[in-house]
């Protein structure tokens, strides 16, 4: 699979970075061409483990500016995909799999859009579920009681997780 996204810059561009004769910018999982486009390649990155329970990222873009971030959201087979609340609008593209929701089962190909507000558990098929996210704010966990557990989980948070776990490269953020 191969994700467009135009008009984004790298988080660090040196010119040591940007090679001279073709002003194309190569890391693992993509490249950012002098005009600020960026191609990039999910399938060579690699998957780390949540900041939610029991879900697996490949966050290809996070703006720390507005808070929106992007990204492929796993879960394995039944797995759970915990209550949590969405600060702002959450946007599902199912890649693969399915994911049974309170409002039905989606399967690949369906999308769906999450306001801003507490979200209930949701789980996925037996065959797992690959999902495209774009996150337009935070996201935090919840106990039980609905009440708001762990960090705010924006586009800053992602950029440092990643940054945590080596993988601070692939992420975009755009030109301003």
């Amino acid at each position: 699979m191969t994700l467009i996204a135009g008009h984004y810059q790298r988080i660090i561009m040196t010119e040591t970075n940007i090679a001279q004769s073709d002003w194309e910018f190569k890391a693992r999982g993509g490249s950012v061409f002098a005009d600020g486009s960026a191609i990039l390649k999910p399938d060579e990155l690699d998957w780390l483990p949540g900041p939610l329970e029991g879900l697996e990222f490949k966050v290809t873009f996070a703006d720390p500016n507005d808070g929106d971030w992007l990204g492929l959201v796993r879960l394995g087979a039944d797995a759970t995909f915990p209550a949590h609340i969405n600060h702002a609008d959450v946007h599902y593209l199912i890649i693969s799999g399915s994911l049974n929701t309170e409002h039905g089962m989606l399967k690949a190909g369906d999308y769906m859009r999450d306001p801003g507000g507490f979200q209930p558990e949701r789980r996925a098929g037996a065959e797992g579920v690959s999902i495209f996210c774009r996150f337009q704010g935070g996201v935090s966990a919840v106990d039980s009681d609905g009440k708001r557990t762990g960090p705010y989980i924006d586009a800053l948070h992602v950029r440092e997780y990643f940054a945590e776990h080596g993988m601070a490269e692939t992420l975009y953020i755009p030109t301003r």
